[in-house]
């Protein structure tokens, strides 16, 4: 439209401020040219009364701004889950956390003054959600028609297992993403002479195997329910000649190894115990912290959570590393946080700051990735 855009996101820790600030460098800007805007997730915010008035009379402090400005907001919809997301036994303390904790997402009710203004786009079909993942697939470079079809059918199994809005195309990207990184790991860590069984399939379709399991099959906490999503996953692959060696077991044991060959490279404490739980955080928090992904560990006291933290950060030293492949990645720095019924979107927001401060120091040389630890995460408002 050759037109300029300006994005303002939304979330609890937006002061009105914030958004006057926004508006008043946006208004000396429209006075030469046209801009539209756009407020992402406006019902988050605090501060839904100032918005309203922008968007339903365009006024900020009983003044009119310029005509010039152009006003677009998306709002996420007030929806209650019907299923429990997981079954670790993690109950809220507070009431007014159990009342929260039922929503999809934390909004507020949007104001009757705009509310004429909203527009509901539904959901994506599923005959456009293979469009979509196709189009995702043929952009990268190890893409294949397998990997597209394994796709949707984990988005199909996490929704039929959980609820229809519990994946997006963003787990998509992810899992692309992902791919890439695993493949990558694989070619660099096959340079140590590393063998694989005889039965083994190739680094792509191994990396395929892992982004699935990494961004699907773990977020599944019944063992069941994985051995089911196994199954699913393997029935596609058996459909192709080329990938019959890819049975259920196997695809476990793809993982497995995978897992290993990260926690033998590690300085574990004397008796620690690779039970699964701690291999798979393991595994899960270094390709996560590496491929910047956001990552939640959530568990009963006992699941190895801070100990596979601990372990990372012990042994992820860059050039300090006592293993040859940790020596080729960065050093990873955990700045941490600790949750509570106190804590605030300001103090919370320090913590990124000084984690972006921190990511400042690194170099070609020495490459530093910063990484904010955010404990007992739920206690926070």
């Amino acid at each position: 439209m050759e037109v300029e855009f300006n994005a303002l996101n939304l979330h609890a820790g937006i002061t009105e401020n914030d958004i006057k600030d926004f508006m008043i460098k946006v208004d000396k800007k429209a006075q030469s040219r046209e801009i539209w805007l756009f407020f992402d997730e406006i019902n988050t915010c605090n501060h839904i009364g100032l918005l309203a008035d922008l968007i339903a009379h365009r006024m900020l402090d009983g003044k009119q701004i310029h005509p010039n400005i152009r006003l677009f907001a998306a709002c996420n919809p007030y929806r209650i889950r019907n299923k429990s997301v997981s079954n670790v036994g993690l109950e809220a303390k507070n009431i007014r956390f159990e009342e929260r904790s039922r929503l999809v997402y934390e909004v507020k009710p949007l104001p009757d003054q705009i509310l004429d203004y909203v527009w509901d786009y539904g959901r994506l079909r599923l005959e456009d959600e293979i469009t979509y993942i196709q189009i995702m697939v043929q952009e990268t470079e190890l893409g294949t028609p397998i990997l597209a079809e394994l796709l949707f059918a984990s988005q199909e199994f996490i929704r039929n297992v959980e609820e229809p809005y519990n994946v997006s195309l963003r787990d998509v990207k992810r899992a692309i993403k992902l791919v890439k990184f695993f493949y990558e790991s694989l070619l660099t860590r096959q340079k140590e002479n590393k063998q694989y069984p005889s039965n083994s399939p190739d680094l792509v379709t191994r990396s395929y195997i892992l982004a699935l399991g990494l961004c699907y099959q773990s977020r599944l906490y019944d063992r069941e329910l994985r051995k089911k999503y196994r199954v699913t996953m393997c029935k596609i692959f058996l459909r192709n000649e080329e990938y019959k060696n890819i049975r259920e077991c196997r695809f476990n044991d793809i993982i497995r190894e995978e897992q290993m060959d990260y926690i033998n490279r590690m300085i574990c404490p004397p008796n620690t115990a690779f039970n699964e739980a701690l291999l798979e955080n393991v595994l899960a928090t270094i390709v996560c912290i590496l491929c910047k992904v956001p990552l939640f560990i959530v568990g009963s006291p006992g699941s190895s959570k801070s100990l596979a933290i601990r372990l990372v950060h012990q042994n992820l030293r860059g050039f300090d590393s006592n293993d040859k492949y940790f020596r080729t990645l960065p050093q990873v720095f955990f700045i941490p946080h600790q949750g509570s019924s106190s804590s605030t979107s300001d103090g919370i927001e320090k913590v990124f700051n000084k984690a972006i401060a921190y990511q400042e120091t690194s170099s070609e040389e020495f490459p530093v990735i910063s990484v904010v630890l955010l404990d007992e995460g739920k206690y926070s408002k």
